[in-house]
This record gives C-alpha cells, sequence and structure tokens, in this order.
C-alpha cells in the first residue's frame, strides 16, 4: 500500500517506501453527510480490541483484529471533523 499512496494518491514518489504489516483505511474529504454508527461503533459491535495509545486518556484508540492493527488515514488538507464523523473521534487518526 505505501507504493500505491506515495504513487497514485499524494504523487510524491518514494523509491523503497516502508512497509508496514497492518491495515490502514484511507479516508478522503468526499464523505456522505449522515451514517447511522460510526466506522468505531461498528467494529467495537464486532469484538475489535482497543489499544489505548495514552495511559492517561480513554480515546483516541488504535483498533485491532487478533493482533493486526486497523489504522485510519488521512492527508493533513482533509477537515479532520468531517473524518470524525465518519469513523468517530474514539479512533486515532493519522494525517500524513
Amino acid at each position: 500500500m505505501p507504493y500505491l499512496y506515495s504513487n497514485f494518491l499524494w504523487k510524491n514518489f518514494i523509491r523503497i517506501p516502508v512497509t508496514t504489516s497492518d491495515i490502514d483505511f484511507g479516508v478522503d474529504k468526499q464523505i456522505t453527510p449522515d451514517h447511522s454508527k460510526t466506522i468505531f461503533e461498528t467494529l467495537s459491535a464486532l469484538n475489535y480490541t482497543e489499544r489505548h495509545s495514552r495511559m492517561d486518556r480513554m480515546f483516541p484508540v488504535v483498533l485491532l483484529k487478533e493482533k493486526v492493527l486497523v489504522e485510519f488515514i488521512t492527508y493533513p488538507a482533509v477537515d479532520i471533523k468531517f473524518v470524525e464523523k465518519l469513523v468517530g473521534d474514539q479512533i486515532q487518526i493519522n494525517q500524513d
């Protein structure tokens, strides 16, 4: 996925991209307005586990399914409030 992101989404070619063993969901700025549940509510109901990034806070969390991280990423130009409406403000969203 890093190859696809760098070459086709962000258009900043990286010769040797960093590889990871997680699941990344890219969230764009074109989000439909209303959903009955956020992604956080849906995945929590499906028994995904939570990893707290800070011990002194309940949220945001990173979700896991059988030790595989599920991460949400977007780019800095996207209004984070729109992304949080879809994903939920309980999930950590990386803006890279």
